[in-house]
């Protein structure tokens, strides 16, 4: 937010924010959703926070919520015409929600629709070869696969052409 000028770079950040013990993780949720509820109330249509806000919903698994704020992100941020990438990882959090529970094709209907606005959204293509799985499509599965594994090499040769893009299935295990 705010900066001029970006750099793409394939230097990898661990963050160690995320490997907390419990009493911490909780304080660290409740701190940040506070800060962000109380953001929302002086500027509730500013997609970023509810983009911020669902993020920290889906990491408690409070898939509903996720879900509401995924969609006042999308909405707020369409209406603004504020698609930059951000969002990708936007329709990423409500795809994860949806699977999460067991609303597949509209799942589908979000990696779809990150895909359409970036085709390069490795984390759709990802989640895709997830749903295609299920649904027993396998030249979908295939396919979607396919393309994962080659944006990921990609990524690995050429980070630049992704831009600010968030990716959040790159060494996932």
């Amino acid at each position: 937010m705010g900066a001029n000028y970006s750099l793409a770079s394939a230097i990898v950040i661990y963050h160690k924010g995320y490997c907390l013990d419990a009493e911490k993780e909780e304080q660290k949720y409740l701190r940040t959703t506070i800060l962000l509820k109380n953001e929302i109330e002086k500027d509730p249509e500013n997609p970023k926070l509810h983009h911020y806000l669902a993020v920290a919903y889906l990491g408690k698994q409070l898939y509903d919520k996720a879900l509401l704020e995924c969609e006042k992100a999308l909405h707020f941020a369409l209406n603004q015409n504020q698609e930059d990438d951000l969002y990708l990882w936007t329709h990423f959090v409500g795809a994860v929600c949806y699977m999460n529970t067991n609303k597949i094709d509209d799942a589908e209907r979000l990696c779809l629709r990150a895909i359409k606005k970036n085709s390069m959204h490795l984390d759709s293509h990802y989640l895709l070869s997830s749903i295609y799985y299920i649904k027993k499509n396998e030249q979908a599965f295939i396919n979607h696969s396919d393309k994962y594994l080659s944006l990921i090499k990609l990524l690995n040769n050429d980070p630049e052409k992704f831009g600010l893009m968030v990716h959040n299935t790159v060494n996932h295990e």
